[in-house]
Formats: structure tokens, sequence, C-alpha cells
């Protein structure tokens, strides 16, 4: 967060204050592979970068597991990461609003599990636990939040971002580097629509529920009914629309 001097306009009056933002700054990602290299600007909030470049690998294809990253150093605005396989080409500049712009074409995957039911009060609990878990957010309201839980409702990993694909990439990044992908049974919620980039990136994570507080894109719900996923758009203030595979919902 930073902390700026604004005119606020209220009451018919301009008074000066202060106020914080969210942070946008570039990520210099240098990814050194077997036998090819590659150079990507993120742009992003600071904090967690270990976390996004984890998730961002993995939502990619690069890794399969924490064990495939070699290293990994630090630097300021900058992280050189060595994988035991190759980068794939990606778009130089990836922006915080646009997770999925440069690829060439949209993957194919498996089917997540059908296996996994969920309680309907618990996925109307998610939205206030995200919420909960936001400190940025509190302070600037700039941030789009990520978190994934268990199918009891349990918080086990949340993360913040100017880029809704960034803070669900620090979400999943968390289990990776904790060796707990695939996520199965477990709900990924977030804090604005879903589109199909947020879809995607979820089931490469074995996760099964996906719900956000606004609408899901038509993309995005037709993905999640091919490969087997609940998406639940609208979740808040006791409702919300069931979009794809409300067979795994529990109703009492």
């Amino acid at each position: 967060m930073r902390s700026v001097k604004v005119l606020k306009f209220n009451g018919g009056k301009l008074d000066e204050e202060d106020d914080a933002i969210a942070e946008e700054e570039p990520l210099s990602l240098k990814i050194f592979g077997k036998t090819n290299n590659s150079e990507i600007i993120i742009m992003r909030t600071p904090g967690n970068d270990i976390e996004l470049v984890t998730g961002f690998l993995y939502t990619e294809g690069m890794i399969s597991s924490s064990t495939d990253i070699l290293s990994f150093e630090e630097g300021d605005n900058e992280i050189i990461v060595r994988i035991r396989g190759n980068p794939t080409n990606r778009q130089f500049i990836i922006n915080s609003s646009c997770g999925f712009c440069g690829k060439n074409k949209l993957n194919e995957i498996g089917r997540v599990s059908y296996n996994e039911r969920i309680d309907i009060n618990v996925l109307v609990s998610l939205p206030i636990k995200l919420l909960e878990s936001q400190r940025i957010y509190h302070v600037t309201g700039g941030v789009h939040g990520a978190s994934v839980f268990n199918i009891l409702g349990d918080l086990e990993s949340s993360a913040e971002d100017v880029g809704r694909h960034n803070a669900v990439d620090k979400a999943i990044g968390k289990l990776v580097l904790k060796g707990e992908i695939p996520a199965r049974r477990k709900v990924l919620q977030v804090s604005g629509r879903i589109g199909y980039e947020i879809v995607y990136k979820a089931s490469i994570a074995g996760i099964s529920f996906v719900t956000g507080i606004s609408a899901p894109t038509s993309m995005a719900v037709s993905y999640a009914e091919a490969i087997g996923m609940t998406v639940v758009g609208f979740t808040r203030e006791g409702k919300m629309n069931i979009y794809s595979h409300p067979e795994r919902i529990l109703i009492d």
C-alpha cells in the first residue's frame, strides 16, 4: 500500500486528505529452463512474489510440483527462477487485468472429480470469510482477493493483488509450495467476476468448485460444464446463482 494526498469532494466542498492506494509495480520474471530461457514482466501488487511465480509456473504447465523448481533468486522487483523443464512461450508483458492475454490457444485438460459435494450453507459463508482475510482491501478498496477453502469452509490459502488472476496464482502457489496440489475437495472463492482464466487456473490445480461475488462469463460456464466443475456466481447476502453442475451442492 502507498499513502497519497487526495482531494475529496463531499457535502459540496473539497478537502485535502491522506488516502491509501494499492501498489501496482512490474515484476521481472526470468525463467531459466533446461534448454531455453524466457523473460516476462508481470504487473502485480508487491508481496507473496514467490507464491505468485510458483502459482504462475504451475498453472502455465511449466512445473508439476514444487520439486521442479531448482532455485529462486529474489531481487528488487525481480525474480530469477530455474526449473527442471523449459518455459513455454508467453506474451512479454502480462497486464494485471489480463491473465490470458497473448495465449495462442486454450488448453484442453481432463475432467475434475465428480466425487465432492458441498453444503450450500458453506458456500453462503465464504464471501464473508474471504473479506475477513483481505487486509489490503480493507485499507485501499483497490485489490482483488482469492481464497481456497476445504469443503467444510476452513480457510487454507488466501491472497490479494490488483490482478484477479495474480491473486489466484498466489493462492494456488501457496498450496503448491506446501505440497497440497492437486487441491481436491477444495473451493476457490474470488472477490469479483469469474472469467475463463479463473476457471482454467482452478481446474489445473484440481479445484472442483469456483464461486465469486459477481457474474461468470459465458466461456467460464461452458468450460466448467465440460470439465465437471461447479461454478457459482453472485454469492452474496445469502443468495447465489448456480451455473454448472448443481447436483454437487447439498441443499437441506
